[in-house]
């Protein structure tokens, strides 16, 4: 969970709800800003971070292209939000 990360550095995607969200409820968890997903995993796999907290679709789509062999989907957050998809009329 999140509070095992407490003191623990973990990467989260600069812009995203997901980075204020840990800030404000977990303060002890060290952030570790990141410009994407496939950084903050690559981050993960050589041991500059603990954890990346992300949607799957993308850290899935990451762990593919990058060929991050070494790393799992270890646990869901408490954090959710609806995604959704933009189109023309």
């Amino acid at each position: 969970s999140l509070s095992q990360l407490s003191g623990h550095k973990v990467s989260a995607v600069s812009n995203f709800a997901a980075r204020t969200y840990i800030e404000k409820k977990y303060p002890n968890v060290v952030i570790d800003p990141v410009t994407d997903t496939c950084v903050g995993l690559q981050h993960v796999a050589f041991a500059k971070s603990k954890a990346v907290i992300t949607d799957l679709p993308v850290a899935s789509w990451c762990l593919r292209d990058r060929g991050l062999i070494n790393l799992k989907i270890a646990a869901k957050t408490e954090f959710t939000y609806s995604m959704g998809i933009g189109v023309r009329k």
